[in-house]
């Protein structure tokens, strides 16, 4: 065949897969399915899924935006009602609690008082980041016209931002491609990536011991390392892991990250304090999206058990993850950061760590989920009740 006929056969090819992809959008679109319309790192829209870990077992529902909150019109039904947006990760999310559990809905029903309507918007969503904050802030919060914005960090947050410039800078082709498909085959595109999704969700995972020695190797850790975390490792911990009731960051973090929590919490390394550059950055950006719109914003900060709870699993620990006593203790490098930030810019600041210790110690009954550091119904109740009572000391609300 000719150099011509080649050109014209593959343009013919590509004539005929625009065509059948068009057909198919429109397709979709006659038979009523919905175009997402999710932040990037918010859930499917409209999508209930039951989640399950060995500390709970519950129905997880979202609105046409993908987070976990009733559906309600962005515009306010009056001007009497007062909308506090509420982002951060699955500590906001409430991992672990149904609905009217959750701190947003136990703060929601305290305020919406004596005829007072006052909604917490829930965005938080479960493993995300600053930077998802951020993308979560404007693609999704403010939409609803809140008249206040409340940025929850929790204290893995600083480990969690990814030192890359796509969030300052302009979108790399990948993402182009992919936000053009969205713009041109929107139906097409949010069929393509639940597909995707639910293939992952449902995939075999193998054993957490062979993806840990893969992932050890990999990194170049020595062989007696790897060899002395396998030695450790607690047959009924893998096999609860293994079958998916137990996340496997609890067992792998000590052999692969070791240093999640001191360069989470101690900011104590080069990178660390890279990274707090760049989350000071956005702190910026987010703090000043806000008051241009008018949009009052705080920032609270959640603690997490090692720094609260002496009892807290000491699995981890045992399979190497490095934490220290005096974080039950002192004042956190991360946390002062964020306090003195918040303090020079003029943002309202609440660390939550005095209050969790001080109710820690006042009872035995824990704060966080077994094997799990997502908050018990009393963790939950603690923070709403520590925030309600800031919240109105401070005429915020």
């Amino acid at each position: 065949m000719s150099t011509r006929g080649r050109r014209l056969n593959i343009l013919i090819g590509i004539c005929s897969l625009l065509l059948t992809l068009f057909f198919a959008e429109n397709l979709l679109a006659i038979v009523g399915y919905k175009i997402d319309e999710d932040a990037p790192l918010a859930h499917f829209s409209s999508h209930a899924e039951k989640i399950k870990s060995i500390n709970f077992i519950y129905e997880s529902t979202t609105n046409s935006e993908g987070i976990r909150y009733r559906e309600i019109p962005f515009e306010k039904a009056s001007t009497d009602e007062i909308r506090v947006v509420v982002v951060g990760d699955s500590f906001v999310e409430g991992d672990g609690g149904e609905e009217p559990h959750r701190f947003t809905s136990v703060l929601e029903k305290k305020f919406s008082q004596n005829g007072k309507k006052v909604l917490f918007v829930n965005c938080g969503i479960s493993g995300s980041g600053p930077i998802d904050y951020w993308n979560l802030l404007n693609s999704v919060a403010l939409k609803y016209h809140p008249d206040k914005v409340m940025i929850v960090f929790y204290a893995n947050d600083l480990f969690d931002t990814r030192l890359a410039d796509e969030f300052f800078e302009p979108s790399p082709v990948r993402a182009k491609v992919k936000q053009a498909l969205h713009d041109f085959l929107p139906r097409i595109y949010g069929l393509m990536r639940r597909i995707y999704t639910n293939f992952w969700l449902n995939r075999k995972f193998p054993s957490v011991v062979r993806y840990g020695i893969q992932a050890a190797q990999e990194q170049q850790i020595p062989q007696a390392s790897i060899d002395q975390w396998v030695k450790n490792l607690p047959p009924d911990a893998v096999r609860a892991t293994d079958e998916q009731w137990v996340g496997a960051s609890r067992l792998l973090s000590g052999l692969l990250e070791p240093h999640y929590w001191t360069g989470s919490l101690d900011i104590s390394d080069r990178e660390s304090e890279a990274k707090w550059n760049y989350l000071a950055r956005l702190l910026e950006r987010m703090t000043k999206t806000c008051r241009e719109k008018k949009r009052p914003v705080f920032f609270i900060y959640a603690p997490c058990p090692y720094q609260y709870d002496p009892d807290y699993d000491e699995l981890p620990e045992k399979l190497g993850l490095i934490v220290r006593k005096e974080w039950l203790t002192e004042t956190s490098k991360f946390e002062k950061r964020l306090g003195n930030w918040s303090e020079a810019h003029t943002v309202p600041f609440l660390n939550l760590t005095p209050y969790f210790r001080d109710e820690q110690q006042k009872s035995s009954r824990p704060l966080n989920l077994k094997v799990d550091p997502h908050w018990t119904p009393r963790g939950r109740w603690l923070a709403a009740m520590v925030i309600e009572r800031w919240l109105k000391q401070n005429h915020f609300l």
